[in-house]
């Protein structure tokens, strides 16, 4: 189990049974490109919720995530790129096989005309 993961755990369980009064952890989280970012966790919001305090529940809920947007963004946009870059390079290569596809043409078609030939002589031969 990764440190992080055990001290989110742990962190967790000292919240549940009362040892700390707000939970509070940041962690690591893996992003779909490999990357890793940090996620700060806190448990104010419940609190705020249960008080009224719903301004204060939205600001403390949205003042952490905007570095986490920001992060998550940078990282979609980085995927985005890393794609758009592997598909410029597969549409590269089909348009260099395409590029070869009218000397294909004409070798098959010649093969094709040979082997009728070829196959056609002995037949040719017997009424020559």
């Amino acid at each position: 189990m990764p440190p992080c993961r055990y001290f989110t755990s742990e962190q967790l369980l000292d919240t549940i049974k009362g040892n700390v009064a707000q939970y509070r952890v940041t962690h690591r989280v893996r992003s779909l490109a490999g990357r890793w970012f940090w996620i700060e966790s806190h448990g104010k919001q419940v609190e705020a919720y249960q008080n009224s305090d719903y301004e204060g529940a939205v600001e403390q809920a949205l003042a952490p995530s905007a570095v986490q947007f920001a992060e998550v963004e940078r990282s979609l946009r980085d995927e985005l790129e890393q794609t758009r870059g592997t598909l410029r390079d597969e549409v590269s290569a089909a348009g260099a096989w395409l590029a070869w596809s009218p000397t294909g043409t004409l070798v098959l078609m010649t093969l094709a005309a040979a082997a009728a030939v070829v196959g056609l002589w002995p037949r040719l031969k017997e009424f020559l």
